[in-house]
């Protein structure tokens, strides 16, 4: 779900050990179990997850981080296409949170 003010206030109880979390890239984690997706850095399904706490300002900042880094590549490259790939999902879901966000 989307969570737009609490998230320091979450971040405060971890710090406390009131609750179990992972800060990610895009907001917060407070799945106790392990997450196959999160450990290998793909953080393109988390809107569909009910542990996830994403944070727009901190989705649009990794969007802007991609898109700069996305420059280092070569556009013929192996590593371009995939980055690209990866750039689009993190846009894609982005819609998608805006869009559960006005229903």
């Amino acid at each position: 779900f989307v969570l737009r003010e609490a998230l320091e206030a979450l971040i405060k109880q971890k710090r406390k050990g009131l609750l179990a979390c992972v800060e990610t890239p895009i907001g917060l984690c407070v799945s106790t179990l392990s997450c196959d997706k999160r450990a290998h850095g793909d953080f393109t399904t988390c809107d569909g997850c009910v542990h996830s706490i994403i944070k727009l300002s901190k989705l649009d900042i990794t969007i802007q981080a991609m898109e700069i880094d996305l420059k280092d590549f070569d556009p013929k490259s192996m590593e371009y296409r995939m980055n690209m790939q990866n750039l689009w999902d993190m846009k894609n879901m982005r819609s998608r949170l805006i869009a559960k966000s006005r229903d």
